[in-house]
């Protein structure tokens, strides 16, 4: 299966006043709105049933394209050299972590790294899966390890080598880990991460 990371974040504001009651003036009616979503509604159910099954089916094809072929993570190059560097995930928290029950469990203003109570279990391999020579590196890391792709084509990557594939949609990996260029294998090192970028480097663990 392919596991593909998303985040929707929704920004609800309001503005709150003082109300004042000037009486009515004039002659006053009720204010018919008709919603968005009513509106759309009623713009389908005009349309002829031909036409809303061609648009159907082209929202189903640009749905599995985007599946089967995602567009690349950009900022991301292949590796001219090698390089190797520690990434340490502590964060600071930016307001309180509470329990199902309310309790603090995280204070505002408290560092938290995930490394102490998790552990990665295995490599991650970050790589284009379009070049022969990454793909070369990655199966040669073996079995132990999980395939992230920048560039490629993950159910047919998938399909050949017979196992998991993920792809780092929008970069979000690559970014986190300020991975610039692939391939790059990360490995847990006690509570810091360790980060390699290029072909060389040791065997994955």
């Amino acid at each position: 299966m392919v596991r593909v990371l998303s985040l929707v974040v929704m920004l609800l504001s309001s503005v709150h006043g003082k109300d004042k009651d000037f009486g009515i003036q004039g002659t006053t009616y009720p204010v018919i709105e008709e919603s968005l979503l009513e509106h759309l509604q009623h713009q389908l159910a005009a349309l002829p049933p031909e036409t809303l099954q061609l648009k159907q089916l082209e929202v189903q094809e640009r749905v599995k394209q985007s599946v089967l072929n995602p567009p690349p993570v950009l900022g991301v190059h292949k590796a001219s050299g090698f390089r190797t560097y520690v990434f340490d995930p502590t964060i600071t928290l930016d307001k309180d972590i509470l329990d199902h029950q309310g309790h603090i469990i995280a204070a505002k203003g408290s560092t938290v790294n995930p490394l102490t109570t998790v552990q990665l279990k295995s490599s991650l391999l970050i790589f284009d899966a379009r070049d022969p020579d990454q793909i070369k590196w990655a199966v040669a890391k073996g079995a132990h390890t999980k395939w992230i792709l920048t560039k490629g084509r993950p159910f047919d990557v998938m399909k050949k080598y017979d196992r998991v594939v993920y792809f780092d949609q929008g970069g979000t990996i690559c970014r986190q880990f300020k991975i610039m260029a692939v391939p790059a294998i990360v490995r847990q090192k006690g509570h810091l991460l360790e980060i390699e970028e290029g072909l060389g480097g040791e065997d994955a663990h």
